[in-house]
C-alpha cells in the first residue's frame, strides 16, 4: 500500500517521482500557494504537457486529491489536469473544461474496449476548489463493478458525479500525472495546484489546510399538531444561525366525517 503527496513546501517539485517542466513552465511558486509558503504553477504556453508524477505498481484502485485553481481561465477549451494509469497508456483522467462561460470539472475512465466514459460535468467558479477521484476497476471478467467517482470541495458518501457498473478488469494504475497533461492546442493560461495526495488504498482523502470558496445553504421546516399545537422553524447557513420558536395552546378539535378542523384556540398562562 501506497500514500504519496506532495505539499511544496520544499520550494519545489522534488516530492515528485518524476516531472516533466518544459524548462521551467511547471514549477513551485509561491503565487500557487493555497496552504503554507508554495503551491505548483503550471505555466500554459504552448501545447506541451507538463506534470508531475507518481508511481505506483500495477493497483487495482486510485484515490487522488488535490486543490485546484483556474486562475481566471477564459479559453474555451477542456485540458486534463490529471491522468494516468498503465505504463503503456493513460487509463483515467480529470478534465477542465470552459464553455459558454462555464468552468466545469468532469473524470473518466477507459473500458476494456479502450474507450473513454466520462461522467457529468461539475460546475465550479474562478477560484480555489479541492478535486478528488475514485478510480476502481472491475474485480473480473464480467463482473461490471467497476467505477469511476468525483467530488468537489467535499467528500460525502454521495459523489458530485460517477460513473459505475464498468467493465474494466484489464486496465491497472501504475502511475498518475497531475499538471497540464494533456493540451488540444497552444494556450495562454496559468492555473495552480496544491497539497496533491493519492493512495491505492481507495480510502478517501478530503481537503486538507482549509476551506474551499463555495457555499452551501439548506432551509428546514418541521410542524406538528396535535392536542396541542407545536410549530418550530429552523434555518441554518454556513454561518450557523438559527431561531426556534415555540407556541404551546389548547385546541378544541371538531371531528365532521373525514375533516378534522379546529374550531376554536384557547391561550395557556400570561
Amino acid at each position: 500500500m501506497a500514500t504519496l503527496s506532495a505539499s511544496f513546501e520544499t520550494g519545489d517539485l522534488s516530492e515528485f517521482d518524476t516531472t516533466v517542466t518544459d524548462s521551467g513552465d511547471l514549477s513551485a511558486d509561491a503565487a500557487a500557494a493555497k496552504n503554507g509558503s508554495y503551491g505548483m504553477q503550471a505555466v500554459l504556453d504552448d501545447a506541451t504537457a507538463i506534470y508531475g508524477q507518481f508511481t505506483f505498481d500495477n493497483k487495482s484502485e486510485l484515490r487522488l486529491g488535490f486543490w485546484f485553481d483556474p486562475n481566471g481561465w477564459d479559453v474555451e477549451d477542456t485540458i486534463t489536469i490529471a491522468g494516468g494509469g498503465a505504463t503503456i497508456g493513460v487509463d483515467y483522467r480529470i478534465r477542465l473544461k470552459y464553455a459558454s462561460a462555464q468552468l466545469s470539472v468532469l473524470a473518466g475512465a477507459t473500458n476494456d474496449s479502450v474507450s473513454f466514459d466520462y461522467t457529468s460535468d461539475v460546475n465550479i467558479s474562478d477560484d480555489w476548489h479541492w478535486i478528488e477521484a475514485h478510480f476502481k476497476r472491475s474485480t473480473g471478467p464480467g463482473n461490471d463493478d467497476g467505477f469511476v467517482k468525483l467530488w468537489i470541495d467535499t467528500v460525502d458518501a454521495s459523489p458530485d458525479a460517477e460513473l459505475t457498473g464498468r467493465d474494466d478488469d484489464t486496465q491497472d494504475f501504475d502511475y498518475v500525472n497531475v499538471g497540464a497533461t494533456s493540451l488540444t492546442a497552444p494556450l495562454s493560461e496559468t492555473i495552480y495546484f496544491d497539497d496533491i495526495r493519492a493512495n491505492d488504498t481507495g480510502d478517501a482523502i478530503g481537503p486538507t489546510g482549509g476551506t474551499s470558496t463555495s457555499t452551501t445553504t439548506s432551509t428546514s421546516t418541521s410542524t406538528t399538531t396535535s392536542t396541542s399545537t407545536s410549530t418550530t422553524t429552523g434555518t441554518s447557513t454556513s454561518t450557523s444561525t438559527s431561531t426556534s420558536t415555540t407556541t404551546l395552546s389548547y385546541a378544541v378539535v371538531v371531528l365532521a366525517g373525514a375533516d378534522v378542523r379546529v374550531s376554536a384556540v384557547a391561550k395557556v398562562g400570561g
